[in-house]
């Protein structure tokens, strides 16, 4: 059930937040996942939070056109339709979409 992957996901994190630093891949897809759940639960104000967060950590870690960082605004993106903002959600989109056009041109 829903309630029992969030626990779960969240003393992944949780140990993870202990023993990694703040922007370790493993602790931001800790973070990703931990998002993705409260999202699933209806908690959107608490996933936006965390979604920004792992989007800030993977974009100083990886880059901006990195796969990982993608992923994660697109899934920002995702809830911010179902928070009804709409312009903001818009922007990520297209953002996303032009990065991944230009890895597309690179290649």
């Amino acid at each position: 059930n829903a309630s029992g992957a969030h626990s779960m996901t969240n003393s992944v994190f949780l140990e993870r937040t202990k023993t990694l630093h703040t922007n370790h891949p493993k602790r931001l897809t800790s973070m990703n996942n931990l998002a993705a759940t409260l999202e699933d639960l209806g908690k959107h104000e608490e996933a936006e939070e965390l979604y920004r967060k792992c989007l800030e950590g993977r974009t100083d870690l990886l880059g901006r056109e990195h796969p990982h960082t993608l992923i994660s605004m697109h899934n920002l993106a995702s809830l911010l339709v179902k928070r009804d903002q709409h312009d903001e959600a818009q922007e990520l989109y297209q953002r996303c979409l032009e990065l991944e056009r230009e890895i597309q041109g690179a290649e």
